[in-house]
């Protein structure tokens, strides 16, 4: 008998996890210190198999090619809901189509893939061109920090996204809620209309 559930957070688990059963619906490991590539130990069970609530965060774990390692061939039959692979060593392979394949994930409700080594200022061009998944990446993921933390230097990434509307600037300058009340816009409206010159329409 195969258990549904794996149910190992917070001890002090240390090696290469193996292959996932695909019977398995819910995994939570995070705070070990697990290694493996995630395609080879969970890509079957999120794919094809019954996996639903995928929770290792703080570990070890690393994907050659990122979250498509969670789609297979076949991915209408992802029945994934939550993934948190925060805080291991994802990327920075994976990067550009980091949108898109969270996109993908048709029955995905809530993710956390920050604090690893995802490449962010191709992760948000990336997402600029899925347009609908770009103003949710910019919003969450990475919008700007005052302090040192990792997203002080995200300025750049705004504008490659959003930099061409002409209010961009002006909301970025005021902060807070104005900010985040751009972003939402270009996420609703699906982004700016950018023109060859250089200016955009909001």
């Amino acid at each position: 008998h195969v258990s549904e559930h794996v149910l190992l957070s917070r001890n002090n688990f240390v090696g290469t996890v193996g292959k996932l059963s695909p019977a398995v619906r819910r995994v939570h490991v995070g705070y070990n210190k697990l290694e493996g590539d995630i395609e080879h130990v969970f890509g079957d069970a999120a794919s094809v198999g019954k996996l639903q609530y995928l929770v290792a965060n703080g570990n070890k774990f690393t994907s050659q090619v990122g979250l498509a390692s969670l789609l297979g061939a076949r991915v209408s039959n992802a029945q994934l809901k939550k993934v948190d692979l925060s805080g291991n060593r994802l990327g920075p392979a994976g990067s550009e189509q980091m949108s898109a394949h969270l996109g993908s994930l048709r029955s995905l409700q809530e993710y956390h893939i920050g604090g690893n080594a995802w490449n962010h200022s191709t992760a948000a061009l990336g997402a600029a061109e899925g347009a609908h998944f770009a103003g949710v990446h910019v919003d969450v993921s990475l919008r700007p920090s005052d302090g040192d933390g990792p997203f002080r230097s995200s300025r750049s990434i705004l504008s490659s996204v959003c930099g061409a509307c002409h209010t961009h600037d002006e909301a970025h300058n005021a902060g807070g809620a104005r900010l985040f009340a751009l972003l939402r816009h270009c996420s609703k409206t699906r982004g700016c209309t950018r023109q060859m010159d250089g200016s955009a329409k909001p």
